[in-house]
């Protein structure tokens, strides 16, 4: 019978992910409590473990700017890059890859009034083994 290991922290790749490809742009798993002019915001919305090997988290991307235009830049810029870390080491986990992707949307966050919202679903893909022991 295989045993079920720890999965890797999803959110903190896809952040290690993101900052790296959009930097200086804040990056981060929760609202700022001061809002720079353009921010991204990461959370955990679901996902599966189907095998012991491979952890699928379903994240949220949100990419908050002054303006549509910049918004939907960002936008681009992030599914680009979680798409392109398949096959690397991230923040110590193995990224198999980026799929299920949904979206992005233009969907304004009715409690931030003076910003734009564009955001997208996908699905990150780790292994679940740390980066010691192979991928």
């Amino acid at each position: 019978m295989p045993t079920w290991p720890l999965p890797q922290p999803a959110v903190k790749v896809a952040i290690a992910i993101l900052t790296e490809a959009m930097d200086p742009v804040l990056v981060s798993a929760r609202m700022p409590k001061t809002r720079p002019l353009q921010f991204v915001r990461v959370d955990r919305v679901g996902g599966s473990m189907p095998t012991p090997v491979t952890d699928i988290s379903r994240l949220l991307v949100e990419c908050f700017a002054s303006d549509m235009a910049t918004a939907e830049d960002m936008t681009a810029q992030a599914r680009q890059a979680l798409r392109n870390a398949g096959g690397s080491i991230v923040a110590g986990a193995f990224v198999r890859g980026w799929t299920g992707e949904q979206g992005p949307v233009s969907f304004d966050d009715p409690t931030v009034t003076d910003q734009r919202r564009w955001q997208f679903t996908g699905d990150l893909h780790i292994s679940t083994k740390g980066t010691t022991e192979g991928s």
